[in-house]
């Protein structure tokens, strides 16, 4: 796997300031700020990211279990990074349609705007995406814009809401077409996946001796096992098939993460040694070098259960990132997990063999 990337950005945040003074009805807006409705108008007549500053963010990428998130999700901010808004808007601007993106984002503020504010707002997203002179000027045939005109006079008269609808649903399908697979072809990686719900079923489709001792990866945290993964640890059939659909599914108190085997991995190892030779040095009467090695197994789950803070994943993600680890292992100490929508286990299987084909 190759270090990440960055999209290269412009060296200045784009300007949003679209001239305003062109219209007559938004100098009327010119009123002073202790106005309650001129504020409203004010506020509205911001873009979707006023505070938006390209430098902050840099593209990371990710591997998704489950099913990759939907333009819409992504346009409307329901997803983590990298495939959220902010990431989606990076990567447009680097295509040079990040106005697409704004078009639409404003427009489903406009489908909620307060009446008082309608007229105003309605002309500044024509005048900034519409217009030809627009600031931001979407690619729309003329056609297009001939009818959104006409709609835009009719509407302002009765605050309707779906005035650029039709716009919004063609620069949605240009974004599906164009710029979103491009998006997630960049940002989202793909690997063979491990899950330990499809191991646990070993019986079924039965592996070889090397398969059936590999660990799973990536690891859900409420599942992980030593040695054999789930498939020879009874109390392990009980998390991933009961406990885990119970808490997470039925009652939401829980959240799968899905996190890079390697460290995990390890820090069961330590738990094993540290328990073991706490055991042995207890039987061969060196209580105190066993209340040693019980103490330290103690601390490290306490800083687990109660800080969620692994001391042995931490010692593991410090060595991968100062290059003290061998390079496969780092190589999966940086990968990024996601957790993509719900899918069903024949669904999963599908997507896990996909990706086996990719890798």
């Amino acid at each position: 796997m190759s270090q990440e990337t960055k999209v290269n950005m412009p060296q200045e945040a784009p300007t949003y300031s679209p001239n305003l003074k062109s219209s007559a009805s938004l100098q009327a807006c010119a009123c002073n700020s202790s106005d309650s409705n001129c504020q409203i108008q004010q506020h509205l007549l911001q873009p979707s990211m006023k505070s938006w500053n390209p430098h902050r963010y840099s593209l990371q990428k990710a591997v998704v279990v489950g099913e990759v998130a939907s333009l819409q999700d992504v346009l409307r901010g329901k997803n983590s990074p990298p495939f959220d808004l902010a990431s989606f808007r990076v990567f447009a601007e680097g295509k040079m349609c990040v106005e697409l993106i704004d078009f639409w984002c404003d427009v489903e503020k406009f489908r909620i705007i307060d009446p008082v504010a309608h007229e105003a707002q309605a002309r500044y997203i024509y005048e900034t995406y519409i217009s030809e002179q627009g600031v931001k000027e979407i690619n729309l045939s003329s056609v297009m814009r001939k009818r959104v005109h006409k709609r835009l006079l009719e509407g302002i008269k009765t605050a309707d809401p779906t005035i650029f609808d039709e716009t919004q649903n063609e620069t949605q399908l240009l974004l599906l077409a164009d710029v979103y697979p491009k998006f997630i072809n960049y940002v989202h990686l793909r690997k063979n996946l491990i899950l330990s719900r499809n191991i646990a079923l070993w019986c079924i489709n039965m592996p070889s001796l090397k398969q059936f001792f590999t660990f799973p990866s990536p690891v859900n945290e409420a599942e992980s096992r030593v040695i054999a993964g789930p498939r020879l640890d009874p109390q392990a059939f009980i998390v991933i098939f009961v406990l885990r659909p119970l808490f997470e599914d039925i009652l939401p108190i829980i959240r799968s993460k899905y996190v890079p085997s390697v460290p995990k991995h390890f820090a069961q190892i330590c738990g094993l040694f540290f328990s073991l030779f706490g055991t042995l040095f207890w039987f061969l009467n060196y209580h105190v070098v066993s209340f040693i090695f019980w103490g330290v197994l103690f601390t490290a789950a306490s800083f687990a259960a109660i800080f969620d803070f692994c001391i042995a994943c931490e010692s593991i993600y410090f060595g991968a990132r100062h290059g003290w680890l061998p390079k496969t292992w780092c190589e999966d100490c940086t990968t990024n997990y996601v957790t993509g929508k719900k899918t069903s286990a024949k669904a999963i299987d599908r997507k896990v063999s996909e990706t086996e084909t990719l890798v």
